[in-house]
């Protein structure tokens, strides 16, 4: 192992020694030395791949498409600073998104018609994604608590053309169906219902915050704590703020909340907030400093309620897609091993997609074994090119 890579907490080094098969830690401990090359996503709502690379050759930028990735580029030369000032960034035709973060909305492969719902949407890279794949037909409902990652959801809606998605405020735990019921907000604008779990529902700001500037980072590493395009989107999620509820409540609010005579979704995005170990860097101490066993343990019982708030909205018939960019297993396949056991109306379906990275998820845990439809789960393991990740496809029955 590097000795740099002692600056992780010790703890965290042990579990990874546990988890990462022998043959893929030396690749792992490699991945966890710098950041992933800029990759960026053609937003085909606003342009395509031959005006997009035509536009950033003639501002000296050269980038490749990535094979099997549809509207993936790397980019090659330049900085991404001057990637920044070019016109396809300034015009929305491109969304900085790492690779890692593409795969979720490719595994649910939404179709344009289809009601989708992605229930923790911000900053909002897989919404667009999927509104692009939508082909701006359709509905998707995008749920994000939090004001500020709620702003930055607006934000990158609006500037990527997106118009079928009806933003919505409350905590995916407790989903009030009346207030995402009914037709998208349309023209990537917010919708106004009424917020679960927030002290009151204010209009916001649909031009881009202060805050919210593209920062000019020149050769050095993006801010990936930021969230959005507006930095740099990965898998990642902000390190989670202090809940003022218990978890009973929560339980009893989504008992209150969820109606069964309410339509519901026929795909939903579940890419759950988590630890995040799989995006850490050992150049980003700020990154990992928040890392602990009993942060894991607090995410995975949100990451439970959040799954069975989604599988509750999901139509029979309908396709979820479970992701996060951990490596806990606590936070992966227990997640699904716990909602496999104890709910029988749903199950879990082989991953559509077949990339050598894709790597079998764990059979079980500290002498735990997991239900056998957690074997069609999938994992990434952090690499150079490559955040850690982990997704289980499943279908209600």
């Amino acid at each position: 192992m590097p000795a740099v890579l002692s600056k992780f907490p010790s703890a965290f080094l042990e579990r990874i020694d546990r988890i990462v098969p022998p043959a893929l830690i030396s690749e792992v401990h490699r991945g966890f030395l710098d950041f992933n090359p800029t990759v960026f996503r053609i937003n085909r709502l606003k342009s395509d791949a031959s005006s997009v690379i035509r536009e950033l050759e003639q501002a000296g930028l050269v980038c490749e498409p990535i094979k099997n990735f549809p509207d993936a580029c790397l980019l090659k030369k330049g900085s991404l600073k001057k990637l920044r000032e070019s016109k396809p960034y300034r015009e929305g035709w491109i969304y900085l998104q790492s690779l890692s973060s593409q795969i979720p909305a490719l595994m649910l492969n939404p179709q344009p018609g289809e009601r989708v719902l992605d229930l923790c949407a911000a900053p909002g890279g897989k919404t667009c994604q999927m509104a692009a794949m939508m082909q701006n037909k359709g509905e998707i409902t995008a749920i994000e608590p939090h004001p500020i990652r709620y702003e930055k959801l607006i934000y990158n809606l609006k500037r990527q053309g997106v118009e079928i998605v009806r933003a919505v405020r409350m905590r995916g735990e407790n989903i009030d169906l009346n207030c995402v019921a009914g037709d998208a907000g349309g023209k990537g604008s917010q919708a106004a219902p009424p917020v679960a779990d927030e002290a009151a529902w204010e209009p916001m700001q649909l031009s881009a915050p202060t805050s919210l500037e593209p920062v000019a980072f020149g050769g050095d590493p993006p801010d990936r704590a930021a969230g959005g395009d507006v930095a740099y989107e990965t898998n990642r999620h902000d390190v989670p703020h202090r809940e003022s509820h218990s978890d009973a409540e929560d339980e009893r609010e989504t008992r209150r909340r969820q109606d069964p005579h309410t339509p519901a979704f026929d795909r939903i995005l579940l890419d759950a907030p988590c630890s995040s170990e799989g995006t850490f860097c050992v150049k980003d101490p700020k990154g990992f400093d928040h890392w602990s066993v009993d942060l894991i343990k607090k995410m995975a019982a949100r990451q439970k309620r959040l799954l069975r708030s989604a599988i509750a909205l999901l139509k029979p018939g309908g396709l979820l897609v479970y992701s996060t960019c951990a490596i806990s297993p606590e936070e992966n396949e227990e997640v699904t091993d716990s909602a496999l056991k104890e709910l029988e109306d749903i199950e879990a379906l082989d991953i559509p997609l077949k990339f050598p990275f894709l790597k079998p998820a764990l059979a079980g845990w500290e002498g735990k074994a997991f239900h056998r439809g957690v074997a069609r789960a999938r994992r990434i393991y952090p690499s150079p090119m490559m955040e850690g990740f982990f997704a289980c496809f499943m279908r209600k029955r």
